[in-house]
């Protein structure tokens, strides 16, 4: 049986295109952003933040305006919808429920640099109560920003397109922080995740591309 011209470019087109889909990696970004000088008392105003899903882990990012940060007394907390049905996990994004018509969370992690306040923990919301999952994770810090570094084993399920918010307080003694100095984004909206394909993904459909005009230049020369 003879094969087309036509036949065997197409054919290489699928095969490029499926070679290109099995590379795509399952890597994750979102980012937020919050105006500036709109915290209480300018204290822990956020002004950027980002949720990274790559290399087995999630990382959460905080920036705030330079000047508002003091790791030494920070509460951040990352609220989580990893499955982004407001109707599960705890209802809304703070202990007065708002947002919950938009935003269910599952999980939420805590972190800060106080001494007195207690360790990081990310917590579960699991049958009506919230749950310590790990309370030993990696973070960073410099003078306006913040990160943590989350081993993705630590969550129920797989994470991929999640949906996110921050609050930030200040830790005030061993019990008790301050009422929730900023959010971000503002309440009404939230930041999300989408996928990130990896460089290798578009070298594959580059060197198809190219391989494939190459075949038809050298037919049409002959």
């Amino acid at each position: 049986m003879k094969i087309g011209k036509a036949s065997i470019y197409f054919l290489f087109f699928i095969y490029c295109t499926f070679s290109a889909t099995l590379s795509l990696a399952t890597n994750y970004y979102g980012s937020v952003t919050d105006p500036s000088g709109d915290a209480i008392n300018n204290q822990f105003d956020f002004i950027s933040g980002s949720a990274s899903i790559s290399g087995g882990n999630l990382i959460l990012t905080t920036t705030f305006a330079p000047g508002t940060f003091d790791w030494g007394t920070a509460a951040i907390t990352a609220n989580l919808d990893i499955d982004k049905n407001p109707n599960t996990g705890w209802s809304g994004i703070d202990s007065g429920h708002t947002d919950s018509n938009i935003f269910g969370t599952d999980y939420l992690v805590t972190w800060g640099g106080s001494s007195i306040f207690g360790a990081y923990s990310l917590w579960q919301y699991t049958g009506g109560n919230w749950v310590v999952v790990d309370s030993n994770f990696m973070t960073m810090h410099s003078a306006d920003s913040t990160s943590v570094i989350l081993p993705l084993s630590d969550f129920s399920s797989n994470l991929g397109l999640i949906n996110f918010d921050f609050l930030s307080q200040k830790v005030l003694d061993a019990r008790f922080t301050t009422t929730i100095l900023d959010y971000m984004p503002n309440p009404g909206s939230y930041g999300t995740t989408a996928p990130v394909p990896e460089p290798s993904t578009f070298v594959l459909l580059g060197t198809c591309l190219v391989g494939l005009v190459g075949m038809i230049l050298r037919r049409r020369e002959r």
